[in-house]
């Protein structure tokens, strides 16, 4: 997700119809729509609401500098809504009690909503593991440039020069364990000064005590960080499949006839190397899926990866789900209307499109109790 002055972060529920080889028209409904607020000024600093205009800089963001000509839409004020001003939201759980759990990349920040999206508790900032607080330039936890800590100082430039981790760099993905007691979020890219660009950093947390338990895992990835793009990796979500093994999108910057590495890794908390790095499986290549029935057939003309095999070609690939043990589904993050282009057609935003996939090999699947 891109910055946005006005966008408001909106948790769906969707029921897609999808297209197989027996039938089904591919369409997707909406179902529920959740809108994130702050009525009891949980934030803990100043947001979109707060204001009488929007910021005229957003390179300035999120809040010093001179406001715009544009006044904060009424119902923003009046209902305390979040935009993407304030948060970035890039992966959300909802626990067995009905709230939400989302995975934030401008703290970055662990958020806590009840079921209609309003903010329960302050913020939870996520502790540097011991083994790395030497790249956390003075800080226990992760902070990214759009950290609040980081309001007073004048631009991005001095932003990052006392974060711990690159912008957009935050909770990319994050899993609920199958019975709802633990999550597990995982940062997108590395610490800055990390020798190591290849490490991500993923902790366990007690949804009931609501405190980091001390469980930090390392992935790691397949391309360092550093590497120029579009050929450096990262991960686009995580999901569990049991108590001890998940799903992680791991993805080149590339898109379409660009993009040269999108799959899907099984990984295993339980095995960890003397490094702290969990143990690794390929499971698919997301530009290698078998498609003998031709199901794309609805795709515009000259779209590009739609044949035998089908790719997905997407630089954003954000959300997995698992529905049983031998089917998963996969779907990407358009970024409409900025970036999201050149997947499937040269020069034309992409749609958001979500697919059924088939294993060749069933996951052992741990269904929520």
């Amino acid at each position: 997700m891109k910055i946005s002055l006005s966008l408001l972060p909106t948790p769906h529920s969707l029921l897609p119809i999808f297209k197989t080889a027996k039938g089904g028209s591919g369409d997707i409904k909406l179902i529920e729509a959740v809108r994130l607020s702050d009525p009891n000024r949980k934030a803990g600093f100043t947001i979109t609401a707060d204001l009488t205009a929007y910021p005229q800089d957003i390179s300035a963001h999120p809040f010093p500098g001179v406001l715009s000509n544009f006044p904060v839409d009424p119902s923003i004020k009046s209902q305390r809504l979040l935009t993407g001003m304030d948060f970035d939201p890039e992966s959300f759980r909802r626990a067995p009690d009905g709230s939400f759990w989302i995975g934030d990349e401008f703290g970055p920040y662990l958020l806590h909503t009840d079921s209609q999206g309003k903010l329960l508790e302050a913020p939870y900032s996520v502790p540097i593991p011991a083994q790395l607080k030497q790249y956390g330039r003075g800080a226990d936890v992760f902070r990214s440039p759009q950290n609040p800590a980081f309001f007073d100082l004048p631009n991005n430039t001095e932003r990052l020069k006392v974060a711990n981790i690159n912008g957009s760099k935050g909770f990319e993905g994050m899993a609920l364990s199958p019975d709802g007691t633990k999550l597990y979020p995982l940062l997108e890219g590395p610490m800055i000064e990390d020798p190591d660009q290849t490490r991500l950093v993923f902790s366990e947390f007690d949804v009931s005590s609501k405190r980091f338990t001390g469980r930090v895992f390392f992935y790691k990835l397949a391309v360092p960080a550093t590497t120029s793009a579009p050929n450096r990796t990262k991960i686009g979500d995580m999901t569990a499949v049991n108590d001890r093994e998940f799903l992680v999108i791991e993805t080149d910057d590339g898109q379409g006839f660009t993009a040269a590495f999108k799959k899907i890794f099984k990984i295993d908390i339980s095995r960890v190397n003397e490094q702290g790095f969990v143990s690794k499986e390929e499971i698919i290549d997301l530009l290698n899926i078998p498609n003998p029935n031709n199901l794309a057939t609805n795709a515009p003309a000259g779209s590009f990866g739609t044949g035998n095999p089908f790719k997905f070609p997407f630089a954003t690939i954000e959300s997995v789900q698992i529905l049983d043990g031998k089917t998963i589904l996969i779907s990407n993050d358009n970024n409409y209307p900025t970036t999201g282009g050149n997947g499937r057609r040269s020069n034309e935003t992409d749609d958001n499109e979500l697919i059924l996939l088939r294993l060749a090999k069933p996951l052992r699947v741990t269904t929520r109790n």
